[in-house]
């Protein structure tokens, strides 16, 4: 595998960024370092460019805009991507980035950025991985063949696993159990409350 850095097959461009007050009900979607922000009456990328977010809390986000958007000056674009490397996209289910999901975002054990980052510093040893698995890589065609559709439940497989129930009459005598504690109880109850 050829280790490449990002300024050798593409150039990293910085665009205009346009005030809120110019942003539209309708039109075409405008990206923001959020993802899309509004729309516009005009397009600076007529095709899916990858945007990484560099201003705000969501610095180095990275999101594949859809055809026909503007770009605004909080993501660096990555422009003119050399023809001759197939691309893959590496999907990651990224369950946990340290940092808790409330507003507070406070610190907790749970964290899959240093496995993520360890798999992205060892490609190669993503080539074989399934689909079921926690990143897999997924064919530029593919995607183009799908619309650009970079949903992970769109190429992940899942596994189903059947589950074993009880029998039915097993899970009805418990219930019939369950009912004469409860009426029990109640009895007990009553007698408390009587008495």
């Amino acid at each position: 595998m050829q280790i490449k850095k990002l300024t050798d097959i593409c150039n990293p461009k910085q665009w205009k960024t346009m005030p809120t007050s110019e942003l539209l009900e309708w039109g075409y979607p405008v990206y923001g370092a959020n993802g899309v922000i509004g729309f516009y009456k005009e397009y600076n990328h007529a095709y899916p460019t990858i945007a990484i977010t560099c201003r705000g809390a969501t610095c180095g986000t990275v999101n594949l805009t859809q055809p026909k958007s503007y770009i605004t000056g909080n993501a660096m674009c990555l422009e003119d991507v050399d023809d001759s490397i197939e691309l893959f996209y590496l999907y990651y289910a990224m369950q946990a980035d340290g940092y808790s999901l409330d507003d507070k975002r406070t610190a907790v054990s749970e964290n899959d950025i240093p496995d993520n980052i360890a798999r992205f510093h060892n490609l190669a040893g993503e080539t074989d991985r399934e689909r079921t698995e926690k990143s897999f890589f997924v064919p530029k065609q593919e995607i183009v063949d799908n619309d650009y559709d970079l949903s992970i439940n769109k190429y992940k497989k899942t596994e189903y696993k059947p589950v074993e129930y009880a029998p039915t009459s097993e899970i009805l005598a418990e219930i019939n159990e369950l009912e004469v504690k409860i009426q029990e109880g109640l009895k007990e109850l009553e007698g408390m409350l009587n008495g």
